[in-house]
């Protein structure tokens, strides 16, 4: 469930300054706005928040409306910008779509770049996930087949640059899984059979390996990293 909210100043609690969504819940999504004014965040609503901080008060929130379709956000921007209201959202009204200025997007854009959560800020966001289950991400998710072609077209021809993978290799050398692990994996792939499709992709990926010439095809087998005579 969505939450349309709204942020005054506690001062002028009749003045309607911000309309966002959340999935969060609203008091949760008031420590986020705080917290991005503090950290530097140059949105409308962020130089906002900081003036307010600097006076000494906060800004408070009113939930507009529960809804599952996040668009009802764009319905609420435009009511209050008809009423004349001076709202901060980082949009464009036009007819009934809200969307991002360019200015606005190149701002969030430099505000991301390089951008990298502390130690601290990665120990809390661990310790308040561990135990809670996945997310929809390892539940079945699947992107749509335009996404999938976007992040294919975005990937295309990139290469991991040796240094990445050279780290990569260190990390990783010399450590074992645990029995239990390992077990737990044996007993998960114990009587797992692959499809037809999956075989069949395997055994066309197969047939264009060994279609290659003899010298393009690797002559030599490797065992614990020496070759074998």
């Amino acid at each position: 469930m969505n939450l349309v909210y709204a942020l005054m100043d506690p001062r002028c609690p009749d003045v309607i300054r911000y309309v966002g969504v959340t999935k969060q819940k609203l008091a949760q999504r008031l420590i986020g706005h705080v917290k991005a004014a503090r950290e530097g965040a140059c949105w409308p609503v962020s130089n906002w928040t900081r003036k307010l901080l600097a006076s000494g008060v906060r800004p408070v929130g009113v939930v507009l409306e529960c809804t599952e379709d996040r668009k009802r956000e764009n319905f609420w921007v435009l009511h209050y910008l008809r009423e004349g209201a001076p709202l901060l959202n980082c949009a464009e009204a036009r007819g009934d779509e809200v969307v991002c200025t360019e200015e606005t997007r190149k701002k969030i854009s430099a505000f991301h770049l390089g951008r990298k959560r502390s130690p601290e800020t990665r120990a809390r966001q661990s310790a308040s996930l561990k135990g809670k289950p996945p997310t929809n991400f390892a539940r079945g998710f699947h992107h749509s087949e335009e996404t999938k072609a976007k992040i294919a077209a975005a990937l295309l021809g990139r290469t991991v640059p040796a240094e990445v993978r050279a780290k990569t290799a260190a990390g990783l050398r010399g450590k074992k899984k645990s029995p239990e692990h390992v077990a737990k994996v044996a007993a998960k792939r114990r009587g797992c059979k692959h499809s037809d499709e999956a075989k069949a992709k395997m055994s066309a990926k197969a047939l264009l390996r060994w279609a290659k010439p003899p010298t393009e095809q690797v002559s030599h087998e490797v065992s614990g990293g020496k070759e074998l005579p």
